[in-house]
């Protein structure tokens, strides 16, 4: 335990140089944590007091009902019920608040993506609509060329007997 709390405390000392009063936040909470663990209330209660005064000063919901999740666990060892109480509610409703702004979260991306693949098969149609036009206008196209063609064969053939019979003609009558 002694060396976990070292790291726990080297942890806090970094985040301190870095003046990061949500990661100082953080590192009392997890102190809190493993004080309650090795059963030190007292020291446990001071980082959990810190943590929720840092995350109320900067307004970090999910830290501050880490920090009044301790304080509940921590008041309530201590037989001090009112105090256990009114903590306990707020981390209930921070929870509910966190879990709501979580529910409304995912589904403002379950939207998104709904909105995303209707877009994504509109497009998908509209692309087997420019292929099946462009497959028609194909067949248009080589319909009109093969028509050219028996057309000219035709001609010519017409052409050639009218030329040969003009031709038997011509012996004939000499």
């Amino acid at each position: 335990y002694d060396e976990a709390n070292g790291y726990f405390l080297l942890g806090l000392k970094k985040r301190e140089i870095k003046n990061s009063k949500k990661e100082i936040s953080q590192s009392c909470n997890s102190l809190g944590n493993f004080y309650i663990n090795i059963g030190q209330y007292s020291n446990a209660k001071e980082y959990f007091l810190r943590a929720y005064s840092l995350a109320n000063e900067i307004k970090n919901p999910l830290n501050l009902k880490d920090a009044a999740k301790g304080l509940f666990a921590i008041y309530e060892k201590e037989g001090n019920y009112k105090k256990s109480l009114g903590y306990h509610k707020l981390f209930k409703q921070l929870s509910d608040t966190l879990f709501n702004d979580d529910i409304i979260k995912k589904f403002a991306v379950y939207e998104v993506s709904k909105e995303f693949e209707k877009e994504k098969e509109r497009q998908e149609l509209e692309k087997q609509k420019q292929e099946a036009l462009y497959n028609a206008e194909i067949k248009r196209q080589a319909i009109v060329r093969n028509s050219f063609i028996i057309g000219f064969i035709l001609m010519f053939s017409l052409v050639f007997f009218i030329f040969r019979s003009y031709r038997i003609k011509q012996k004939s009558n000499r």
